[in-house]
């Protein structure tokens, strides 16, 4: 990941929008990944935004 955001980086024929937008999403992606890694580590509930609606939905209807 390191290395594609370098690259996105070094990329000026791109202009400046676009590699900061890529960058951005790179970045994003990485945090992530990293949320998806420690949440399986810690083995909890996962945290998508679609599933806390589907458990905050139940327990409303509930």
């Amino acid at each position: 990941m390191t290395e594609a955001i370098r690259y996105a980086q070094k990329q000026q024929q791109w202009g400046s929008t676009r590699m900061l937008l890529a960058v951005s999403a790179l970045a994003d992606l990485e945090a992530d990944l990293h949320q998806h890694v420690t949440r399986e580590r810690l083995g909890s509930l996962p945290l998508e935004r679609s599933f806390l609606m589907d458990c905050s939905q139940a327990y409303y209807f509930f």
